[in-house]
């Protein structure tokens, strides 16, 4: 049975929402694989559709707007939600080993320094999968 992982990912505020998107798939991602070998997981990122310039000046910096349909921007504070998904909880407990392991966590650590806002990690293990698809799907 797979098992399933949701990580809400906080971009650091003073870099800007495609830095971010663009570290995280051109380095932290390929780095990720590297030492992951093959427990490394289907990875799928969502990125919060923000405005490409800054509308007003916050606390740490700009900040860029997400499009909110329903909700308010306080709602938003993330800026991607990651799905992992492994075969199973034996081989995403492989994939943690390897990735806890000195060396492989020095170097994910130092490169998290660089992207991402570590003050705020979340992550939690999802439930089966439900997907409904509508007549244009």
């Amino acid at each position: 049975m797979a098992f399933r992982a949701m990580l809400v990912i906080f971009r650091k505020p003073d870099i800007s929402p495609e830095a971010f998107k663009e570290h995280y798939e051109e380095i932290h991602v390929p780095l990720l694989k590297s030492l992951a070998g093959n427990e490394f997981p289907k990875h799928t990122r969502n990125y919060v559709q923000r405005s490409s310039s800054s509308d007003e000046i916050g606390t740490h910096g700009p900040t860029f707007p997400a499009s909110v349909i329903f909700g308010t921007q306080e709602d938003f504070p993330y800026d991607c939600l990651t799905i992992c998904e492994w075969p199973s909880q034996a081989v995403f407990q492989a994939f943690r080993t390897k990735i806890m392991e000195k060396e492989a966590a020095e170097k994910i650590s130092a490169d998290e320094a660089k992207f991402l806002d570590k003050s705020k990690p979340q992550q939690v293990v999802l439930m089966d999968e439900t997907i409904v698809s509508g007549p244009g799907a």
